[in-house]
């Protein structure tokens, strides 16, 4: 049963213009607005998209959800084996019971959908999935706002340019998209889990006009809890005609680092820095990029790439901070591959940083 309605988080009905598909939610005293805009595309015909953000918000804030603008049916009947997924994933996290207010039939196909988007944002994981299945995919997506502020307007242009020069160097047209989701979820929700929910939401406004969504996995199979470990857990957030797909969690991160490093546009355009010290591309000294920077190392690749500045500390590791568990699979999936390669000064060094704790 929903609890009172006052308690809960409601999405009200969208509105569709020129600023794309936006949303206002009631979330306690807050009325906050959410919009999604895909570049050269009309907005969606339901409000599917604000099915994951309301349903993970609700997770993070302890609130019922209700959405009550059009929902289609096949995403409703889908939202079963999605909460199971999350409760997985985030057994501590509330779960909320779910409400739609007006259900309707999945709307029809795009004229002319067909194809195969993969979200890139220039990373080691979006690299990873554009590389392994470049003969399949015909669309790369790039969203403004997840990683960059839409109000960094110098870097946005530089991100931007960047990774649209990389995906032309990978032979692919890059699909743009605008959102400022995280001027809600922040300091609701840790954008480190909650970016999933950024991701299924963009996947389902981009669903009428592909036959396939990718999303490139951040952990490998070894890490997931053992109810989906083995699985693609994608076809979780049904549509009608479109498949969004979790991809690349075969591969750690030291290995998807080696297959990376023989793609040229890779090797000069990966980008990972969250922080951008300075306005930096990659700053080389935040969290992340002395992660990603390991992984190049350990995967014996890290002086190839051109997009980080120059030099590494291997004392480093020592600093890197593990506040959630995913950190510590992380360094655990560099551990592996030390130990493999025999760099014992880098594996005694992760040994005693994972032996430390948070």
């Amino acid at each position: 049963m929903l609890g009172l309605r006052r308690q809960a988080l409601v999405v009200e009905p969208a509105r569709r213009g020129p600023e794309g598909l936006v949303v206002r939610l009631r979330l306690g005293w807050s009325r906050p607005s959410i919009a999604i805009r895909v570049h050269e595309r009309e907005p969606g015909a339901v409000d599917d998209p604000f099915v994951p953000i309301g349903l993970l918000l609700g997770m993070a804030t302890g609130r019922d959800v209700v959405v009550e603008g059009p929902v289609s049916e096949p995403l409703l009947a889908s939202l079963d084996a999605v909460r199971a997924d999350l409760a997985a994933w985030y057994p501590e996290l509330h779960r909320p019971a779910f409400r739609a207010a007006a259900p309707v039939p999945a709307p029809p196909r795009a004229a002319g959908a067909q194809g195969i988007a993969s979200f890139f944002s220039g990373g080691l994981d979006s690299f990873y999935t554009a590389i392994t299945h470049a003969q399949d995919i015909t669309h790369l997506v790039f969203v403004h706002g997840f990683d960059v502020r839409l109000a960094d307007t110098k870097l946005r242009h530089e991100v931007a340019s960047r990774t649209a020069e990389a995906a032309s160097e990978l032979g692919k047209p890059l699909l743009q998209v605008e959102t400022d989701l995280r001027s809600v979820s922040d300091g609701r929700a840790n954008w480190a889990w909650f970016n999933h929910a950024g991701l299924i939401a963009v996947a389902l406004e981009l669903a009428p006009g592909f036959d396939e969504v990718l999303v490139p996995a951040t952990l490998a199979d070894a890490h997931r809890p053992p109810e989906l470990r083995g699985r693609i857990d994608r076809e979780t957030w049904a549509t009608s005609g479109c498949r969004i797909r979790t991809d690349g969690a075969e591969a750690t991160r030291p290995e998807k680092a080696r297959v990376v490093a023989e793609q040229a546009a890779a090797r000069s355009h990966l980008r990972v820095c969250w922080e951008n010290r300075g306005g930096a591309y990659n700053c080389g000294h935040c969290p992340k990029c002395v992660r990603t920077l390991l992984d190049l190392e350990v995967a014996g690749v890290r002086e190839r790439f051109a997009s980080f500045p120059p030099g590494w500390d291997p004392a480093w590791i020592r600093d890197i901070p593990m506040p959630r568990r995913s950190e510590r699979q992380f360094l655990e999936e560099c551990l592996w591959m030390a130990e493999a390669e025999g760099r014992h000064e880098l594996a005694e060094l992760l040994q005693a940083r994972i032996a430390r704790g948070p």
